[in-house]
C-alpha cells in the first residue's frame, strides 16, 4: 500500500464512528419519546380501545372526552374551593 492510499482510513473511522454515534442518540431519543405518544396516543382513545389486548396503535375513533371530564372536574373542584 502507498502512502497515499492509507490516508482516507481514518477518516472513515471517523466517519464510521460518526454515523454509529448518530444511530445511537437517534435510538435514544425515540426510546425516549415513546412514553409521551404513548401518554398521549392513550388519552385520545376510548375506554374499549385502551384496554383492548393486543393493544391499539392509534386510535380508530380519536376522543377528547377524556379531556373534557379532566376540565369539568377542575372546573367543579375550583368552585368548591377544593384541591384536586
Amino acid at each position: 500500500m502507498s502512502a497515499g492510499s492509507s490516508s482516507w482510513l481514518p477518516r472513515r473511522r471517523a466517519s464510521g464512528r460518526k454515523a454509529l454515534l448518530a444511530t445511537l442518540m437517534l435510538l435514544a431519543a425515540v426510546a425516549s419519546a415513546f412514553p409521551l405518544v404513548w401518554m398521549v396516543l392513550s388519552s385520545l382513545k376510548t375506554p374499549a380501545e385502551s384496554m383492548q389486548v393486543p393493544p391499539v396503535w392509534i386510535p380508530h375513533t380519536p376522543s377528547l372526552e377524556a379531556y373534557e371530564k379532566f376540565r369539568v372536574s377542575s372546573m367543579s373542584a375550583a368552585r368548591c374551593g377544593t384541591p384536586l
